[in-house]
């Protein structure tokens, strides 16, 4: 197989990261169709232009709702960060805004069409208030001061930041971190999953076995 090196996507994935080496490693047929089938197109001008890997025209809704949440918790933290500092003061309606925006984005996705794209924004609406108002300043169990957003050395706060390590010549291992955080001033990384109420207890037991946070710790 040639040596390939896939580019950071869309979704801001990052290359050579968890996604596409248990891709490979759970079925390379697969592999080779998302990230290496050679795809030929032609500019207006009549050139050859060569795109790698088929992208489905729909994605599943979790995943879309995920990706949606993903983007808005991000916002939530990062709204409260003043010249490298955290305030504790996150946003509720910059979260929302940010995920309106990936909402309309990601609509085309939804493989039922509009109605099923509408349904699945009260969710995410809903499950990112319920966030606020469950770990938000004015809740019972506000996270802040106890998790403060670090920042790194020009005051800029250490979210949705990629990381890379290089593993053998043109190789780097990545992987990008949801938060990098103090806990009660201890120095952790925090992530977050979404998962329906049946399968999350499953999900719970199964991260100490996750290969993406093996490779974060590692690279971290």
């Amino acid at each position: 197989m040639p040596r390939f090196i896939p580019e950071v996507g869309p979704t801001g994935g990052t290359a050579l990261g968890n996604s596409y080496l248990t891709t490979w490693a759970n079925c390379p047929r697969e592999w080779y169709n998302v990230y290496y089938r050679p795809i030929v197109t032609y500019d207006a001008e009549d050139r050859e232009k060569i795109h790698r890997g088929i992208q489905l025209p729909n994605t599943a809704t979790p995943l879309l709702t995920g990706s949606i949440i993903h983007e808005a918790i991000a916002e939530w933290y990062t709204s409260g960060v003043r010249d490298g500092v955290d305030t504790g003061e996150r946003s509720l309606d910059r979260a929302i805004d940010v995920a309106s925006v990936h909402w309309k984005s990601a609509a085309p996705k939804y493989g039922a069409g509009p109605e099923e794209a509408d349904e699945n924004w009260r969710l995410v609406e809903q499950m990112i208030t319920d966030y606020h108002h469950d770990f938000g300043p004015d809740s019972a169990n506000p996270d802040f001061p106890e998790i403060r957003v670090v920042c790194d050395s020009e005051g800029e706060p250490l979210i949705e930041r990629a990381w890379e390590f290089p593993i053998t010549d043109g190789y780097s291992y990545t992987c990008r971190t949801d938060l990098i955080i103090t806990n009660r001033g201890n120095l952790q990384t925090m992530e977050h999953k979404s998962a329906t109420r049946n399968s999350a207890r499953m999900r719970l037991k199964s991260l100490a076995m996750d290969s993406q946070f093996s490779g974060e710790y590692w690279i971290l």
